[in-house]
């Protein structure tokens, strides 16, 4: 049973793996550790515990974020069920490992890289460029999410993702202004959106500016675009519909 995903793993005697709803018949032990995991986030942080005691849904980016945080600092240990000698288990092991735990790196956290995304974040928010919804906590939160989830995936064009620029981050969450009557409005681009057109989407030609830096674009059409330097393998920028 996937406590965060909500849905049950199902392996046969080749170690094939199979998603499901929820069994009924372990709906009651489902509902009883998920209660439990819920409860252990919220010692995370004070708001994910305002809203556990008030009843509030706490989302699912809630959960992965305190999860990192609560692993990091030793709060949290993940425990996962399996069968080695029949494969059961181990893919969803690693596959939980690459796309859900923090950076080998994480621990320690320098905090003069955290005032520089501070100081980011404040031109972002004078110009414009992120939502005033945005606070800076969800803002770092944000950052560390999509850390987590792409450094070390290879792109659809062969690029391993090495780091994520704050200008990926200030577009991932967008904003509903315009700077001006003719800007585009950048409204963000989910997760899941730029996870597909990593994977699946089609690539340009390799550009290089006049500074020497080079670039390529992966995009699906009418969906969005993520543009990556493919020497330092850093996400540069994405937008919600690519042309």
């Amino acid at each position: 049973l996937d406590l965060v995903d909500t849905e049950a793993h199902a392996f046969d005697d080749k170690g094939q793996h199979h998603v499901l709803p929820i069994p009924e018949e372990s709906k009651e032990s489902f509902d009883h550790f998920h209660e439990m995991l819920l409860e252990a986030i919220a010692g995370t942080d004070e708001e994910l515990m305002d809203k556990y005691f008030s009843g509030e849904d706490i989302s699912h980016m809630e959960i992965c974020n305190a999860i990192h945080e609560g692993i990091i600092h030793g709060d949290i240990v993940p425990c996962f069920c399996g069968c080695a000698t029949k494969l059961w288990g181990a893919w969803t092991l690693m596959d939980a490992i690459a796309e859900s735990f923090p950076r080998h790196s994480a621990k320690g956290k320098d905090k003069k890289t955290e005032f520089e995304l501070l100081k980011h974040y404040k031109y972002a928010r004078e110009e414009g460029d992120v939502s005033a919804l945005v606070n800076f906590k969800l803002y770092k939160q944000g950052k560390r999410h999509l850390e987590n989830r792409f450094i070390g995936q290879t792109t659809i064009s062969g690029t391993e993702i090495k780091s994520v620029s704050n200008h990926f981050l200030d577009r991932h969450f967008g904003t509903i202004y315009r700077k001006g009557p003719r800007d585009p409005k950048h409204e963000g681009v989910e997760i899941e959106e730029l996870e597909n057109v990593i994977r699946n989407g089609f690539f340009d030609e390799i550009k290089t500016d006049k500074k020497g830096r080079k670039s390529q674009k992966i995009y699906i059409k009418g969906e969005c675009d993520v543009t990556i330097n493919p020497e330092t393998g850093e996400l540069i920028q994405c937008n919600k519909i690519s042309r």
